[in-house]
């Protein structure tokens, strides 16, 4: 059987259908009729010898129905599956953000802390070492002699 450019390329499971569903419906016009004999061999014949050339047919609508509602359902699941993946990697990263930002908040407190800290310590060391002083051996020299 010589297939056209048309049917040559792989159609679809609802280009299959509408095919299928338009040729019954032919049939089902034509039913009784020489006509409607003839086109109906005609039609079991292509089949037949698409079956003989090893090529699959399908033409039950009901099945192929059921195949094109399983594909969608296999879609709209694997569709909720990856926004489900993203929102997560979303929630991920915006922790991370989260935790660096509160990281870099504390380490800048705890500088600032230290250096408050650090300027406390100094008056304090500085009060410190003025009061241990001993009395004619620390203090400041504004000459070598005593007057």
């Amino acid at each position: 059987v010589k297939r056209s450019k048309k049917e040559a390329r792989r159609m679809s499971k609802v280009e299959k259908l509408r095919k299928v569903e338009e040729t019954n419906a032919k049939l089902d016009a034509l039913r009784g009729t020489h006509e409607g004999e003839q086109l109906q061999q005609q039609v079991a014949l292509e089949r037949s010898l698409a079956r003989a050339h090893g090529e699959k047919v399908h033409d039950d609508a009901k099945r192929l129905r059921k195949s094109i509602k399983l594909d969608e359902r296999r879609k709209h699941k694997s569709r909720a599956a990856w926004e489900e993946r993203t929102s997560a990697v979303q929630e991920q990263m915006a922790a991370r953000q989260k935790r660096r930002s509160d990281n870099l908040r504390r380490r800048n407190q705890m500088r600032k802390e230290r250096r408050v800290q650090q300027l406390i310590n100094r008056r304090d060391n500085k009060d410190k070492r003025q009061a241990k002083r001993r009395a004619g051996f620390e203090g400041v020299q504004s000459s070598y002699l005593n007057k």
